[in-house]
């Protein structure tokens, strides 16, 4: 509701190395938002680049940065928020640089992660607000389909899942996946208040200060275009001639 909700996740993943995707699909009213106020990862209630990890962050000029603490130094990238409707954000960091995708596209790119991200063993996820601040930093959000991967995803892997539920079982680097499928819409959920992980890895989310009954903070329909399960998603073959893109990591086959 933008003043006080938000969902905790108490034993996040901490073990990155130089890749991180952060993914999520978000409805806001506004585009411009109080500071942080999206999600991130990093001590509870402080602000020092020894302990924060990553985060979403509106920078209340209506743009969201997408921040990645490389060894006490942030690597970002910021594109403009999307005020109404649901929409797809998706960020990437790795060596090889930092991309920020809106909707599939990939609209900015930044600089890389040169030495590693920072692993704080006492971290942890908010979502809904500025995790390093306790106070003021709420927003105004509905989320769905949050998921945090300790690899980077390509533009093609994004587009075959930013309409889709994942079928989470055996995909590589996924550490965290919030399907946001608990409760019953706009009803009495006040028993419902934790948020599955169906990665598989046992990081559910607690949920702070939610009314859970009526239209607003509380378990909504999202509202945004997910539509079944998403297919396998297969790298492209690839001709010996003209271009094609492939995924940083992933095989390709040449054929004439």
């Amino acid at each position: 509701d933008g003043v006080n909700d938000y969902v905790a996740v108490n034993n996040p993943f901490r073990a990155f190395n130089k890749e991180i995707t952060v993914e999520f699909l978000m409805n806001t009213p506004n585009a411009i938002m109080p500071y942080g106020s999206v999600m991130g990862q990093a001590t509870s209630g402080v602000d020092d680049m020894s302990t924060n990890v990553w985060l979403m962050h509106p920078n209340t000029v209506g743009g969201i940065d997408f921040l990645v603490n490389d060894a006490g130094t942030w690597r970002g990238v910021t594109v403009p928020i999307q005020a109404g409707g649901w929409h797809h954000y998706v960020g990437v960091a790795s060596e090889f640089g930092t991309k920020f995708y809106v909707d599939g596209v990939l609209e900015a790119t930044g600089p890389a992660i040169t030495t590693g991200i920072v692993n704080n063993p006492n971290s942890v996820i908010h979502i809904g607000k500025d995790v390093r601040h306790n106070t003021g930093r709420f927003g105004n959000i509905t989320v769905d389909e949050v998921r945090i991967w300790s690899r980077v995803l390509c533009e093609g892997e994004i587009n075959n899942s930013k309409n889709c539920e994942l079928n989470s079982s055996g995909l590589t680097g996924l550490q965290q996946y919030y399907r946001f499928n608990q409760g019953f819409v706009d009803a009495n959920n006040s028993s419902v208040t934790t948020l599955v992980d169906a990665s598989g890895n046992g990081r559910d989310g607690q949920l702070n200060d939610f009314a859970l009954t009526g239209a607003s903070s509380n378990w909504v329909a999202s509202g945004s275009t997910n539509t079944g399960t998403c297919t396998s998603y297969s790298p492209p073959t690839a001709p010996i001639t003209g271009t094609t893109y492939i995924c940083l990591g992933s095989t390709s086959t040449l054929y004439n």
